[in-house]
């Protein structure tokens, strides 16, 4: 127990100091907020965290998929193979009129841990999640990875959480974000700048 606190106390430094916006992602799943950040803490030997924030179950909620460095090649070979199977069947579903269904996409996602802010920060440790293609009742399809998960510290406190994604595009707007080169360049160019004042 006073592990889990311990690296909950580094964790939460983390999270309050050392990320910083790379950049963004749309989502127009819900049309009153439809723009999410890529955070990502500085690397260190090649090392680091990135935050994607998601919606939770208030607008207002701070809630973010952390994923380490080295699991990112997966995420993204796998974000991949569910934006090919969305393109795939979204056209099937239009093409055959169905509504109201769901499909597990086949992958699986690399180890994401959850972060969300209540007061104070809480996290839920190593996560393998299954994301899930919706066809709604309007035919509007959907890439939908949800889940509710529990602080590893308390067990009472759970928090429920949704990434969306409608379109080809914001598959793309994600996917993008999630790249060695976009964090060793944004860190790079901030050194650059402090670099002009010595």
């Amino acid at each position: 127990m006073k592990k889990i606190i311990i690296i909950a106390m580094l964790f939460t430094n983390l999270v309050a100091m050392a990320q910083e916006k790379i950049g963004s992602y749309t989502s127009s799943f819900n049309p009153d907020k439809t723009e999410f950040d890529v955070q990502a803490t500085q690397p260190k030997k090649d090392k680091f965290d990135y935050y994607i924030s998601v919606l939770g179950e208030k607008l207002t909620d701070d809630v973010n998929l952390c994923l380490s460095s080295k699991n990112a090649e997966k995420f993204v070979e796998a974000m991949q193979i569910c934006k090919e199977k969305f393109i795939e069947w979204e056209k099937t579903a239009k093409d055959n009129n169905v509504t109201d269904m769901s499909k597990e996409f086949p992958v699986t996602l690399p180890p994401i841990d959850v972060a969300w802010y209540s007061s104070e920060w809480w996290f839920s440790w190593n996560h393998v999640f299954t994301p899930k293609f919706f066809v709604f009742k309007d035919g509007g399809c959907a890439f939908v990875l949800y889940d509710k998960v529990t602080a590893s510290s308390n067990k009472y406190i759970d928090k429920k959480f949704y990434l969306v994604l409608k379109s080809q595009d914001e598959f793309d707007s994600l996917i993008k974000n999630i790249d060695k080169e976009v964090v060793t360049r944004h860190f790079s160019e901030k050194q650059d700048v402090k670099d002009l004042f010595k």
